[in-house]
C-alpha cells in the first residue's frame, strides 16, 4: 500500500470492546486494542494516502447465534454491514480514523472524548480530599470534546495550565 500510495483498511472491533460486557474481559481487551491500533495507525498511514477505519458490527455470526433471540436474528443480518465497508474501502471516501457501529440498518459513530477538565493544587501535588471535593468537575462531560491523537490531548492540557 505505501509503495502504491493508496489503501483501505477496514478493521473490526466489538461493542463488547468499545462498552465492556459482563463475562467477556478478555475479548473485550483484545477488542479495544485493535482501537488503540487504528488510532495509531491512522497517523502512519495518512502520508500514503491509506485510510484505516473501524467496524464494530451488530450482526449475527456463529459467535452470536446461540446467544441471539430468534426474534432478533432476522433483523441483524451481515448483509446490513456490508455498505459500509464497501464505502470505507472506498476510493472516493477521505475518513480517516473513524469507528462505526453498524447493524440493522443502525449506523453511529463511536468515538472517544475528554472533558474540559480542571486544574488543581496551584503548582502543588493536590490532596485525595481536593480530587474528592472537585470530582464532579473532573467528571463533567457537558463540554467534552475529541482529540485526533495523544499531542493534541498534551496541548490541551498544557494550554489549560497556562496562567490567564
Amino acid at each position: 500500500m505505501k509503495d502504491a500510495g493508496y489503501g483501505r483498511i477496514v478493521m473490526t472491533t466489538s461493542s463488547a470492546g468499545l462498552f465492556g460486557n459482563f463475562g467477556q474481559g478478555n475479548y473485550a481487551a483484545a477488542k479495544m486494542g485493535v482501537f488503540g491500533l487504528m488510532n495509531a495507525l491512522k497517523h502512519e498511514g495518512r502520508k500514503f494516502n491509506i485510510n484505516i477505519n473501524t467496524l464494530a458490527p451488530m450482526a449475527l455470526t456463529r459467535m452470536t447465534e446461540d446467544i441471539m433471540s430468534d426474534k432478533i436474528k432476522p433483523l441483524v443480518k451481515p448483509e446490513f454491514v456490508t455498505p459500509i465497508v464497501a464505502w470505507f474501502c472506498a476510493e472516493e471516501n477521505t475518513i480517516s480514523g473513524d469507528v462505526v457501529e453498524a447493524g440493522a440498518g443502525y449506523y453511529a459513530k463511536v468515538q472517544i472524548v475528554e472533558g474540559a477538565g480542571v486544574v488543581l493544587g496551584g503548582g502543588e501535588i493536590p490532596t485525595p480530599e481536593l480530587i474528592q471535593e472537585n470530582y464532579d468537575k473532573i467528571s463533567d462531560m457537558s463540554e467534552a470534546a475529541p482529540f485526533d491523537s495523544a499531542n493534541d490531548i498534551m496541548r490541551h492540557v498544557f494550554r489549560t495550565l497556562r496562567p490567564r
